[in-house]
């Protein structure tokens, strides 16, 4: 391994080995945490997002509070791939993604959508 050298595959997204592999550490601290996700479903009666973690929690949440989720519908939510790790969920007939830790911390948006969120 060629530590800081772009591999071909990852020219276009200028990874290199040394952040690959602190990704990979982050990721593992994570898991061990308890902060992956191991299901996830949408409940249409209630409109909520159901996410069960590896440690056992389940958290529920509004989708109307995630930043590209706000205006999906039931179909919408119909479809929720976990990403490979458990760190995301990704929605594919929108083309959303949510972060898990994030979540967990209360961040449902970037900057400008908490912002306007709490009303700043």
């Amino acid at each position: 391994m060629n530590s800081g050298v772009l591999h071909w595959d990852n020219q276009m997204t200028g990874i290199t080995d040394d952040s690959f592999i602190a990704a990979q550490k982050r990721a593992l601290k994570k898991s061990e945490n308890g902060q992956t996700a191991r299901a996830a479903w949408h409940d249409k009666s209630s409109n909520r997002l159901h996410i069960e973690l590896n440690s056992g929690m389940e958290i529920s949440i509004s989708p109307s509070l995630i930043e590209g989720l706000q205006y999906a519908t039931a179909a919408d939510m119909s479809q929720i791939e976990i990403t490979p790790g458990g760190l995301g969920l990704h929605f594919p007939r929108i083309d959303a993604h949510i972060l898990i830790p994030s979540l967990l911390k209360g961040v449902f948006g970037g900057e400008k959508w908490m912002n306007k969120q709490l009303g700043k």
